[in-house]
C-alpha cells in the first residue's frame, strides 16, 4: 500500500520548525533533529513481531508448503509405477477337463499356464517408467525453487515494511513534541487560530499515513507467516541487515549459468528424454510375447496320468502398435520444442528482470555514496545557517524535506533491489502454491 509521504514530511517539519523556533536550547532542537536523521539510516527490527533470520525463512519454506508436498507424494507414487513395471507377469494356475462323459469319466487334472513377456519390452517398460520418475522429482526441484523464492520475497518485503514503519513512527514522535508546543504558542496568541487549525488538521492525516504504513507491514508479515506455515496472526521481523547487498550480478554469466542449471531448463530436458524412453517403448510393445501352458490330466477311464504342453503368440495382423507409435512420436517432438520455448522465454523474462535489478542496484549504491551523506551534509549547514539568522525557515524546510524523503526513496529502493535480486538467483521462479 503506497502512502503520501510528502505531505506527512510537510505536516513533520513544519511542526518541528515551530518547535525549534520555541524550544530554550538550540542545542536540543539539534538533537532532535539528528535522532530523526540516525533513525532513517537502519530502523530498529524487532519491534512489531517476532524475530527471525532470512535462514529460518529458508528451512520452514520448504517443510510446510502443501503444493510441494503434493508432488514428493506424486514422485513416490512415480517411484512405485517404476518399480512395478520391472515385474513379470504372474502364474495362472486351475482345473482342466476333457472328454468327459456320464459318469464323471473322462480327463481331470491341473493347467498351469504362464506370460512370457518379451525381455526387451520389459526392459523398455521398465526404463520409461524410471525417466517419469526422474521427471516428476525434477518437477519438486522446480516447485521447491518457486517455494524459496515466494518467502524470500515476502520475508525482504516485510523487512522493509517493518523498517519504514519504524521510521514513520519516529518521525511521528517528534511532530507530536512539536505538536505540543504550538498548542502552547496559539493559546499565547503567538500563531494565528488558522494556522494552528491547519496544522491540526494535518497532524490528523499524519496519523492516517503512519496507519496505512502499519497495515503494508502487517499485510506483508501475514504472507509471509502463511508462506511458513505459521499462524497468520504471528507478527515476523527479520533480524537481517537487508541493507547490505551482495556482490553485483553480472548478466552474461548469470544468464549462461540459467540456461543452463534452471531447475526448468533441466526439467526440459528429462521431459525430452522420457518422450524418447516411451517411444522405444512402444516400439518395444510389437515385441512377441509368449503365453505358454501346461496341463497335467487324470485318465479315469485308463487311470493313466497325461502330460499335455501348449505355446500361443499373438499375430500382428491388425493391431501393430502404429497408433500409440505416432503418439509418441509427436509427444517427443512437442518436448524438443518446449524446451526451445523455454530457453527464448526465459532468456526475454532475464532481461526485463535484470533491467530493473541494474537500476535499483545503482540507484542504491547513489544513494548510500552519495545522496544519504549530501543530504544529511546540507541539512547540517543549512541548520547552522537558520541558527544564526542567515538562512530563512522555507530554506530549512525544504532542506529538511529533502533529507527525510531521500531516506525512505532509499528503503523503496533496496526493496526493488531484493524483489529483482530473489529473481535473478531464483531463476525467475515465482507460484509456490500452483503445480506446474
Amino acid at each position: 500500500m503506497k502512502c503520501d509521504y510528502r505531505n506527512l514530511f510537510t505536516i513533520i517539519l513544519s511542526l518541528q520548525l515551530l518547535f525549534l523556533a520555541s524550544s530554550e536550547s538550540a542545542a536540543q532542537s539539534e538533537r532532535n533533529n539528528r535522532y530523526i536523521a540516525e533513525k532513517t539510516d537502519m530502523a530498529k527490527v524487532g519491534v512489531l513481531g517476532k524475530v527471525i533470520t532470512l535462514e529460518v525463512v529458508r528451512s520452514e519454506a520448504i517443510l510446510s508448503n502443501a503444493a510441494l508436498l503434493q508432488l514428493r507424494r506424486k514422485a513416490d507414487a512415480a517411484r512405485g509405477q517404476w518399480i512395478q513395471a520391472g515385474l513379470k507377469e504372474n502364474p495362472l494356475i486351475g482345473y482342466a477337463a476333457d472328454e468327459l462323459s456320464r459318469g464323471n469319466s473322462g480327463k481331470h487334472g491341473v493347467q498351469i499356464s504362464q506370460t512370457i513377456i518379451n525381455k526387451h519390452k520389459l526392459t523398455a517398460r521398465q526404463i520409461a517408467e524410471s525417466k517419469e520418475f526422474l521427471t516428476t522429482q525434477q518437477r519438486c526441484a522446480v516447485q521447491e525453487q518457486k517455494v524459496l523464492n515466494d518467502a524470500m520475497a515476502a520475508a525482504y518485503r516485510t523487512a522493509i515494511a517493518e523498517r519504514k514503519y519504524v521510521l514513520l513512527t519516529e518521525l511521528l514522535k517528534n511532530s507530536e513534541e512539536a505538536y505540543q508546543v504550538s498548542v502552547r504558542l496559539a493559546d499565547g496568541k503567538q500563531i494565528s487560530r488558522t494556522e494552528f487549525l491547519a496544522l491540526k488538521i494535518q497532524a490528523k492525516r499524519t496519523k492516517l499515513v503512519l496507519d496505512d504504513a502499519l497495515i503494508a507491514y502487517k499485510s506483508s508479515s501475514k504472507i509471509l507467516a502463511l508462506l511458513l506455515g505459521r499462524l497468520p496472526e504471528e507478527l515476523l521481523s527479520i533480524a537481517d541487515d537487508v541493507t547490505e547487498l551482495p556482490l553485483e550480478v553480472q548478466p552474461e554469466s548469470a544468464l549462461a549459468g540459467m540456461l543452463q542449471s534452471s531447475p526448468q531448463v533441466v526439467l526440459s530436458q528429462l521431459e525430452i528424454e522420457a518422450a524418447k524412453s516411451q517411444q522405444e517403448k512402444e516400439y518395444a510393445e510389437t515385441k512377441r510375447d509368449y503365453a505358454a501352458n501346461i496341463s497335467l490330466l487324470h485318465n479315469t477311464e485308463t487311470d493313466n496320468a497325461e502330460l499335455s504342453f501348449g505355446v500361443a503368440v499373438p499375430l500382428r495382423i491388425y493391431n501393430k502398435n502404429q497408433g500409440n507409435i505416432q503418439r509418441a512420436k509427436m509427444e517427443t517432438a512437442a518436448a524438443i520444442h518446449n524446451a526451445e520455448r523455454l530457453r527464448t522465454l526465459l532468456s526475454i523474462r532475464f532481461q526485463e528482470v535484470y533491467s530493473d535489478y541494474q537500476s535499483a542496484f545503482q540507484r542504491v549504491k547513489t544513494y548510500k555514496n552519495n545522496l544519504l551523506s549530501e543530504s544529511q551534509e546540507s541539512f547540517d549547514l543549512v541548520l547552522t545557517g537558520y541558527k544564526h539568522g542567515v538562512v530563512n525557515s522555507t530554506e530549512l524546510l525544504n532542506t529538511q524535506r529533502t533529507l527525510i524523503s531521500v531516506r525512505v526513496e532509499y528503503l523503496d529502493c533496496v526493496d526493488k533491489f531484493w524483489e529483482a535480486y530473489v529473481l535473478l538467483q531464483g531463476s525467475l521462479l515465482t507460484g509456490g502454491l500452483e503445480l506446474p
